[in-house]
């Protein structure tokens, strides 16, 4: 692809094949998943987070539209968890980014 002028107005198409999209880091905190989901983290989950399956969307359209070149995944307090709900919210969200992340480089 054509760098300057046209890559700029490529921006807004990342999503599209072939168009090149910008590289960068997905950082994620566990405490934006609703407390039922997640409720092992550091600070008083706040209720109305977001859903596993909105977080596993959120993480595919992240890869759809950059180059996601590192992940982090952050908040987790064993003491606080139930159930190992936020254990297990979290070894999903690493398989998302494990998928993700073979589709790019397959």
């Amino acid at each position: 692809m054509a760098r300057g002028k046209a890559a700029g107005r490529c921006a807004g198409c990342a999503g599209q094949a072939g168009a090149e999209r910008a590289g960068g880091l997905s950082h994620i905190d566990r405490d934006s998943l609703d407390p039922q989901v997640a409720p092992g983290v550091v600070f008083d989950p706040v209720p109305g987070g977001l859903s596993l399956e909105d977080m596993e969307e959120g993480i595919r359209a992240a890869f759809a539209r950059f180059r996601v070149r590192a992940a982090t995944l952050s908040v987790y307090d064993p003491d606080r968890d139930q159930e190992d709900k936020t254990l297990r919210a979290g070894l999903r969200i690493i398989e998302v980014l494990a998928e993700e992340a073979a589709r790019e480089i397959g």
